[in-house]
């Protein structure tokens, strides 16, 4: 299967991509985790970016996303609380799916540990093997299924399943 898809799809330009450096374990990655994520479920057209953004909430960037949280404080962080709203206050908002609650946990953590803006050295892992579960899933379900899914995907590519990823790189 080619990664040349995961690699096409942007709707942005990219983070402000801070050197990478080594990360403790358990630190979370805001350039290869949050970042993608935010900007596949809140920062695309329509929604929380450029000048017309919904709310005047602009989640294109590093500093936009910080404006929206409470260092080391999820629970007085606008970003955390919407994720967890119901009804007209959810965010991202229906017919998108919402965030799962591996996703949220993922924010809460990295607000938790101070929302820096860390892009930590060998988030890819050469040495296991690359299977669509553990390595691609992951990649699309943080970077491209905030638009390639359910009813109306854009561009009328989904990518929410395994068949339906490799008919995309097949086609």
């Amino acid at each position: 299967m080619s990664l040349g898809l995961l690699a096409s799809c942007t709707h942005l330009p990219p983070v402000s991509d801070p050197e990478p450096t080594p990360c403790d374990p358990g630190i979370v990655d805001f350039t290869n985790e949050i970042y993608p994520m935010i900007q596949s479920n809140c920062a695309m057209s329509g929604c929380h970016v450029g000048p017309y953004a919904a709310e005047g909430i602009d989640l294109s960037t590093y500093a936009g996303i910080r404006a929206e949280v409470k260092p080391g404080d999820p629970n007085d962080s606008k970003l955390y609380e919407v994720l967890w709203e119901s009804g007209d206050d959810l965010m991202p908002p229906p017919p998108m799916a919402p965030l799962s609650s591996a996703q949220k946990e993922r924010i809460r953590l990295w607000i938790q540990q101070g929302a820096k803006e860390t892009n930590c050295a060998g988030a890819c892992d050469s040495t296991s093997a690359t299977t669509y579960s553990a390595v691609i899933a992951p990649m699309i379900q943080a970077n491209c299924l905030g638009c390639h899914q359910g009813s109306a995907p854009s561009g009328g590519v989904s990518l929410g399943t395994y068949a339906q990823t490799v008919n995309a790189v097949n086609a």
